[in-house]
């Protein structure tokens, strides 16, 4: 039986979320007044500062494990609620309990629950990934600017990988990069917070390109990708 095709690729809803959110803020903070309502919700949000960081791990969680949510937006709620150092050590945390999840539902469930979550041509993306992974390419990717985070958790659940290693490449990708965006998070009530905003958006940009550099080749049709993907990327 046919699966259902998704025709909303996870990598195109991150950039378009990604860029909605990013423009908005920008068009908040250009104004004395959005800055001045910026700064009302970080007050608010340091006021109930467990509430806080308890919905910001549901986000953390959701983005992670959901194909479509930018995960670094995420990280960078954090450095603005909590600061550089107690908000980058808070997304480091959150980002690997999440991707060991995502991990350990790839290699409980293989193949069939990625078919499940994503459509065609993504799931080529995975299976080709799980095909080809090697641990400098999960420090890297978590290392540099990605909205694939996800994708690469999946991966190597699907791949021959312990765990161990992965969830060590993980954490030690993820250190860099959640620093930096806690960083930019804790600036946005700085008077560069323009600058702040549009250097997030280059971020994005640059995360895409890296991404697309890596895109396996397109496959028509479903047999085609089945046929294509050797077995031990299959979760048989």
């Amino acid at each position: 039986m046919r699966r259902r095709y998704y025709i909303y690729h996870p990598i195109v809803t991150k950039l378009l979320v990604s860029v909605a959110v990013l423009g908005l803020l920008m068009i908040v903070i250009s104004s004395d007044n959005g800055k001045q309502a910026l700064d009302g919700i970080h007050v608010a949000l340091r006021d109930h500062v467990v509430w806080a960081a308890l919905l910001l791990g549901v986000l953390f969680l959701v983005s992670t494990l959901s194909p479509f949510f930018p995960e670094f937006m995420v990280t960078v709620a954090s450095g603005f609620i909590f600061g550089i150092a107690l908000g980058g050590a808070f997304a480091i945390a959150a980002i690997t309990v999440a991707a060991s999840m995502n991990f350990w539902i790839a290699r409980r469930d293989g193949r069939r629950v990625v078919e499940l979550v994503f459509d065609l041509h993504t799931t080529r993306e995975i299976l080709w990934t799980a095909t080809r992974i090697s641990p400098m390419m999960v420090l890297f990717t978590w290392l540099l600017p990605s909205i694939n985070f996800d994708l690469i958790s999946y991966a190597a659940g699907l791949s021959k990988m312990r765990y161990r290693s992965f969830i060590a490449l993980t954490a030690s990708g993820t250190v860099a990069s959640a620093i930096l965006l806690a960083f930019l998070g804790d600036r946005l009530r700085s008077g560069n917070a323009v600058t702040i905003v549009a250097t997030l958006l280059a971020y994005t940009v640059v995360g895409i390109a890296l991404y697309a550099k890596e895109l396996p080749p397109r496959l028509v049709g479903i047999e085609a990708a089945k046929e294509d993907v050797p077995e031990a990327a299959t979760g048989k």
